[in-house]
């Protein structure tokens, strides 16, 4: 930052500071270099910078990021000899900081005790620009355009940091008054401590803007977004409807076809991806169902894309496109569409694609509005709520994809959901377009081409289609995962906790002495008065009275099951699962918890009555009061939801299609809950999501075992589908290879975890890095992270462990930004990441991936197996294993080496099968302590 660098001028002098430390810990770290600049009127009057003796030798890593040495450090002096000089030159003036709870713990633990307000630049990032996906100040100077040639030098960041600061002061006065209104709001309400209140206060004062309410940032957004306009809009043709299908596929994958147009030399033709793209063509155009698998760099979407779009827009029937995961549908979304529209000659207004998700991923404005109506918010929320203020004054979707979140704010963000379906017809905001799903919607619905979830395709069949309406044709990518999600969404589960906090928000009062209930219907408005005010107190204080009856019949009831539960850990080993057969529910304790079932059903029976009748009536009768029946229709939906699921566990049962169990907490913040799930999601397909369909694919890199589609034909209960396995091997013969050490301790032995841990150790020192480890215990990746963390660390790797230092997502684009990366990843790592090129050169699985036995879904669907371990157990494993290993080979350019440390693969005779699972016939044996060595060898050889 130069003197001569301006700003709209910032009313009040400032200190930017920045401390370069040895570690993270404020009690056990010391700082090394302490950097601050003076900020009058945007320009630098003043700088502070002092080296530091931290009184031991510095971290490798510091010395690496940092770039002082312990040289660099001789003759400074302690904190202690600075800490007045550097207390001096801050004074009593604001102080301004990167991420600043860090910088001010060890100011506070050395002593050093600021005294004006702390402005924290993580923090504005965070509300002003909130859709992006890093906050870190060498990401804001690169987007902002600020020269910082020294980053991670304390002065140098100070400077940047300062910058920041003033660009965001900026971005506060540009924000439109009816937003600042808001969140000038927000900070009248807020404790002092929320540190970024007084900035917007202050640009509000400036501005002469007031505290305002939520209403002009409605009529803002009104202004901004009108009344959607794709209700009259149908779906025209723009492909001549005498073209043959097949001509038009096939030419867009010839060798100058369409995909090379759109591609160029990038597109590489495959035989594969045509002949998959054609049987998709195939079927859709038969009405038939398709089980279709294609392995890694096939091109995979592409191939059931085109023919999809094709069918879409020419024939003038919708298609729906649904994935498991997020990231697909991401991917297909914003880069795999365009190219298929590209390479079929078509544009999207010519052809309308709509990414529909579940509810709970859109913002509902009414339960925003009601949220900002109250009185008082605390730091994190009004930091939130002012966020979204931000985001409203460009989203186009209210859509949670584009607000990457902790956990603490998607929390926050389920309180504001879209959420349930009820009322969403009576919506004032549905019906003056302003709905965020109601406008997702309907998009979709004049869509050629939808791409949703397997988890809505599911719920859309549930509610019989009210959100999807009539498609006739269904691709369902990464369709290996189906039966899983499927059976998430048709179980059903309920804990004493969740019982009890429904029945207690009804039995208590609120702070001013109303029933809960009543004051929640009518949030921060006047309490009612005169005889109204009598009726809903009376009508309130009858609903408490019957939710505390209600509370007790709960205790009676999860204390019987409770009983059952003990017992069974005494007979079993301390399970916290105890699965509900038929034996148990022929005993005395369970008689007695079906009883107090009983009871407690008829009582939450009472309660709902008494709600709808009594305190709907009461609420009604206040004048103006057109929708405080909301929080009644919500209660009563609350309350109906809760004995469903306890009706689907407690009733008298078919041991042939229901698995019941019930599980016990594994700690105090726990409750006992009960649980049910399907024998099988067959026939729940059957009738949902497959029904009425012209056509269906099923699609995934894994559907077969041992070549066959039987297993997954079974478990979705297909009846003679189309099917097929496309081939394809990437790269030469030697472009993989697989090593399976002969003499790894069985993993049930002692010995295991440690030749886990040393075989981690010697692949990535041969590697320099760009490894995987797949596990499938997290309690193992843990112990082996504690262990190998250190030794890799001294080599110049990096270990990254999921859980640990990051959510997946974040550690595989480290991986792919940075070399001498090791990754421990568990279940969200198996599949759906890609690491190309160098950022994985070797894949290790540690295990295979069996599931626990003991599982009630597992243990029950694996009873209706002659042979549960050879029928249910090994195909599962293996279509698991299959993805895990599919990581290595994603494209004709990748290379490296599997090693798999379970010596089942070897002594056991269905090992040959996973063996025959691997992307590579070059199969290799070496024992552990000549592992690393023989890594090293291939990658020299392959060189």
């Amino acid at each position: 930052m130069t003197s001569s660098t301006r700003h709209s001028d910032f009313p009040l002098t400032f200190v930017s500071l920045d401390l370069e430390t040895t570690g993270l810990n404020a009690e056990s770290d010391r700082i090394i270099e302490v950097g601050a600049v003076k900020v009058e009127q945007g320009r630098i009057v003043d700088s502070f910078q002092q080296l530091i003796n931290p009184g031991h030798a510095l971290p490798d890593f510091v010395s690496v990021l940092t770039g002082i040495t312990d040289a660099d450090l001789v003759g400074s002096p302690p904190f202690n000899d600075i800490a007045d000089e550097l207390a001096t030159f801050i004074g009593d003036v604001p102080m301004v900081g990167q991420n600043y709870q860090f910088d001010l713990g060890f100011l506070n633990a050395n002593g050093v005790m600021p005294n004006g307000p702390v402005f924290d630049t993580l923090d504005l990032s965070r509300i002003l620009r909130p859709s992006a996906t890093s906050h870190s100040l060498g990401w804001l100077v690169e987007e902002m355009g600020i020269v910082n040639d020294s980053p991670h030098r304390a002065l140098a960041d100070a400077e940047a940091t300062a910058q920041v600061f003033l660009k965001f002061w900026d971005m506060i006065l540009s924000l439109d008054p009816a937003t600042l209104a808001m969140i000038r709001s927000l900070s009248d309400r807020a404790p002092r401590d929320w540190r970024a209140g007084p900035i917007f206060e202050l640009a509000a004062q400036q501005k002469g803007i007031a505290s305002d309410g939520p209403e002009r940032v409605l009529q803002r957004l009104t202004e901004r977004l009108g009344r959607p306009s794709v209700e009259s809009e149908t779906r025209q043709r723009k492909l001549p409807t005498t073209q043959d299908g097949t001509v038009a596929i096939e030419a867009a994958f010839e060798s100058h076809g369409g995909l090379v147009k759109a591609l160029g030399d990038s597109y590489e033709p495959r035989t594969q991806q045509l002949e998959m793209a054609q049987a998709v063509a195939q079927i859709q155009e038969t009405d038939r169902t398709l089980l279709l698998e294609a392995p890694p760099g096939t091109g995979k979407s592409l191939g059931y894309l085109i023919p999809a779009i094709w069918r879409a827009e020419a024939a003038e029937e919708q298609v729906v496109v649904a994935t498991s995961t997020r990231g697909l549908q991401e991917q297909l979304a914003t880069k795999d569409v365009p190219i298929a529209l590209r390479a079929l000659g078509l544009t999207p207004p010519e052809v309308r694609v709509a990414v529909l998700k579940g509810r709970g991923n859109y913002l509902c404005m009414t339960r925003l509005l009601s949220r900002l109506g109250n009185l008082e918010v605390t730091p994190g929320e009004a930091a939130f709520y002012a966020r979204l203020m931000v985001w409203l004054e460009s989203t186009e979707s209210g859509d949670l994809g584009e607000l990457p979140m902790g956990e603490q704010e998607a929390a926050r963000w389920s309180t504001l959901s879209a959420g349930s379906e009820e009322g969403h017809g009576n919506c004032t905001y549905e019906r003056e377009g302003l709905c965020f799903i109601g406008r997702a919607r309907r998009a979709a619905q004049a869509a050629h081409l939808v791409i949703t979830n397997h988890a809505l395709l599911l719920a859309d069949s549930s509610s019989g289609g009210n959100v999807l309406g009539e498609i006739p044709h269904v691709i369902l990518d990464e369709a290996h995962n189906l039966e899983r999600e499927a059976t998430d969404h048709y179980s059903r589960s309920v804990s004493h906790g969740e019982v009890n906090e429904l029945l207690n928000s009804l039995g208590a009062d609120s702070e001013d002495g109303r029933p809960r209930l009543v004051a929640a219907a009518f949030g921060s408005s006047p309490p009612p008065t005169g005889a109204t005010a009598q009726t809903m107190e009376a009508a309130g204080a009858e609903v408490s009275a019957a939710a505390r009856s209600a509370a007790v019949r709960a205790n009676q009831l999860f204390t019987a099951v409770g009983s059952i539960a003990a017992e069974s850990r005494s007979d079993r080993g301390g399970d916290s699962q105890v699965r509900l057969i038929q034996r148990v529910r022929e005993t005395d304790e369970w008689r007695e918890a079906a009883k107090a079932w009983q009871d407690l059903d008829a009582t939450l029976a009472s309660v709902a009555d008494l709600v709808d009748s009594r305190l709907r009536s009461a609420l009604q009768t206040q004048q103006g009061r057109q929708g405080p029946s909301t929080d009644v229709d919500d209660v009563i939906r609350r309350i109906a939801d809760v004995r469903a699921r306890l009706t689907s566990v407690m009733r008298d049962v078919n041991p042939d299609d229901d698995i019941t169990w019930l599980e016990t907490p594994r700690d105090q913040r726990g409750s006992l809950s009960l649980h049910w799930a399907p024998m099988s999601v067959a026939p729940y397909l059957a009738t949902g999501p497959f029904v009425d369909r012209k056509s269906i694919v099923l699609s995934s890199a894994t559907l077969t075992t041992d070549d066959s589609f039987g297993f997954i034909t079974d478990r979705l209960g297909l009846e003679e589908p189309e099917t097929l396995q496309v081939r394809l091997t990437l790269g030469p013969e030697d472009a993989a290879a697989a090593m399976l050490p002969a003499d790894v301790p069985d993993p049930n032995n002692n010995a295991y975890g440690k030749a886990v841990q040393q075989a981690v150790v010697d692949v990535a020192t041969a590697t320099g890095g760009g490894v995987l480890a797949l596990f499938t215990s997290h309690a193992s990746l843990r112990q082996t992270y504690t262990k190998v963390s250190s030794d890799l660390r001294e080599r110049g790797i990096s270990v990254l462990g999921q859980g640990i230092d990051g959510a997946p997502d974040r550690l595989a684009e480290i991986a792919r930004l940075r070399k001498g990366i090791v990754i421990l990843g568990a279940a969200a790592f198996w599949e759906g990441v890609d690491l190309p090129g160098d950022a994985l050169k070797a894949l290790i699985v540690t295990r295979l991936p069996f599931d626990v036995p003991s599982d009630p879904i597992i243990a029950a669907r694996g009873e209706t197996y002659e042979n549960a371990f050879s029928e249910f157990q090994i195909p599962r494993s293996l279509l698991r294993f299959k993805q895990g290993v599919g990581r290595l080979l994603r494209s004709t350019k990748d290379q490296g080496v599997i090693i798999v440390l379970d010596s089942r693969v070897l002594n056991r005779a269905y090992g040959a099968a996973f063996i025959d699972a691997l992307p590579t016939s070059n199969v290799q044996t070496p024992t552990l302590d000549r592992l690393g060595n023989e890594v090293q060898n291939w990658f020299n050889t392959d060189a």
